[in-house]
């Protein structure tokens, strides 16, 4: 899970206590995190529970996330102008965006004035 292939090497008495300490926390923590997701209230686009079974292979949930993005309320995720307003909203730091618009919005001479 570390970015750098060799994370540890240079100091594994530290790298040692990090992973028991996480690894202390998921043990505590674990069974509460199970137990509080069984009540978490699931956007449609999100619950899956009436599908899975439990034995999917990965073509299968390769199929349930397909799914996932044909649904509707997809956009509400993967639309890169609402994602860059509610970071810009909740003051998250994002990349810059040069340019942006969706079909009902378009302009042809506002993405050439931006290019």
């Amino acid at each position: 899970w570390f970015s750098n292939e060799h994370a540890g090497e240079t100091c594994p008495t530290l790298q040692t206590q990090r992973l028991k300490i996480a690894r202390r926390f998921v043990a505590a923590t674990h069974a509460d995190f199970v137990e509080r997701a069984k009540n978490f209230p699931l956007k449609p686009l999100f619950d899956k529970s009436a599908k899975v079974v439990g034995d999917e292979n990965y073509e299968k949930m390769v199929s349930y996330q397909i799914q996932g993005l044909i649904h509707p309320d997809v956009v509400q995720v993967e639309d890169k102008i609402y994602l860059k307003d509610t970071a810009k909203r909740l003051g998250i730091p994002a990349t810059k965006s040069y340019f942006g618009a969706h079909d009902d919005d378009w302009d042809a001479a506002a993405f050439g004035g931006a290019m």
